[in-house]
């Protein structure tokens, strides 16, 4: 019951789940395409990102950005370039 309720409430999970099963049944697949390399390296990042937001780095980088900003055009240009482009 609480496997029907969380996929329930995490539709986009559910979806995604569901795609991979049946990209996995239709499509051609191997244990070799899978780069553990790269899954360990995200498992990380996503570790310091997670770290980052308990410690409340995040909300102050947040805030700081926010304040910094004259408009809300300079705002999203901001978050654009840190998005496409390195500083």
């Amino acid at each position: 019951m609480k496997i029907l309720m969380f996929l329930k409430k995490d539709w986009l999970f559910t979806i995604s789940f569901l795609l991979a099963i049946a990209s996995c049944l239709y499509g051609k697949f191997a244990i070799s395409y899978i780069d553990v390399k790269m899954i360990f390296s995200l498992f990380g990042l996503m570790l310091v990102i997670k770290s980052f937001e308990r410690v409340g780095v995040l909300n102050v980088l947040a805030e700081k950005m926010i304040r910094s900003a004259k408009s809300t055009r300079v705002l999203v240009r901001r978050l654009v370039w840190l998005a496409f482009f390195r500083p």
